[in-house]
């Protein structure tokens, strides 16, 4: 099987290089900005921002190609069509070949408290753009596409230092300001089961297209209390906050939202379910 990673060098890349070289049936390909020295021969160092992709040249078919290419190339529409276009030309068309894409469980919004609406970052919008321009084209060249949207990624070694410093700055005097108007729950998705996942879509035999959502429902307060002993929490649902914010600072106001108003399932602890494309 020949599996193509784009991105390698990065968080979700370089933790996926690391659980696919152990295996032997899999002739790993890497692509990325930086070297990778434990896999020199078959590893190509590329820049989509200053190399010119038609140069770019393999002389294989993939079986699988994983895109974790980070968050600046999404910003680029034609840039990011180009990239579809090379690879996916790139990718066998049997059916056990598929494109997985790793997007985020940002692309479903946030509610907007002062006008009740729904509202996405850049960041959300370029990926949702970039997710339906997947579909279409990977339709059009008959080719199946998964496309996982996992909500942070950390290891589990490092869940509580990640919610400790996303947090810290709400916390004074050994009290937490709660801004959340649901439970306090931050979405994360163990780097551990993201392997895992891809891991059983690439051996699984059953390839489909279609979006999967997959993310945990952590309680902000109980990792924070492991930290800050007998912690307090000020539960804040004053829309006059966000009035403030969003007249002192546009930006910050949707920064605020997107940690604090995620528009995503707050009664379960564990999310997992699949979408037709």
């Amino acid at each position: 099987m020949n599996l193509l990673i784009l991105g390698s060098s990065g968080t979700i890349g370089s933790q996926l290089f690391e659980k696919f070289t152990k295996k032997s049936s899999i002739n790993l390909y890497t692509l990325s900005r930086s070297n990778n020295n434990s896999n020199n021969n078959n590893h190509t160092i590329f820049d989509f921002f200053n190399n010119n992709l038609d140069e770019l040249n393999f002389n294989i078919k993939f079986d699988v190609i994983i895109n974790c290419l980070g968050v600046d190339i999404f910003k680029k529409d034609k840039l990011i069509s180009s990239v579809y276009n090379k690879f996916l030309n790139l990718l066998k068309s049997d059916k056990y070949s598929i494109w997985i894409e790793i997007s985020s469980i940002s692309v479903m919004g946030f509610n907007e408290p002062l006008h009740n609406n729904l509202s996405f970052t850049n960041y959300a919008l370029n990926k949702l753009k970039a997710e339906k321009k997947l579909i279409k084209m990977s339709k059009n060249y008959s080719k199946k596409c998964k496309i996982f949207r996992f909500g942070a990624v950390v290891s589990n070694k490092f869940i509580e230092n990640f919610v400790q410093d996303k947090f810290k700055k709400f916390i004074k005097f050994n009290i937490f300001f709660n801004f959340f108007f649901h439970s306090a729950f931050i979405r994360i998705t163990t780097s551990e089961e993201v392997c895992r996942l891809i891991d059983t879509t690439i051996f699984s035999g059953k390839n489909e297209s279609n979006i999967e959502v997959h993310y945990n429902n952590l309680d902000v307060y109980e990792i924070l209390k492991n930290k800050f002993i007998e912690l307090k929490i000020f539960n804040i649902k004053n829309k006059l906050i966000y009035l403030f914010l969003y007249y002192l600072n546009k930006k910050l106001y949707y920064k605020f939202l997107s940690i604090f108003h995620a528009n995503l399932n707050f009664k379960k602890k564990e999310i997992s379910y699949k979408l037709d494309i």
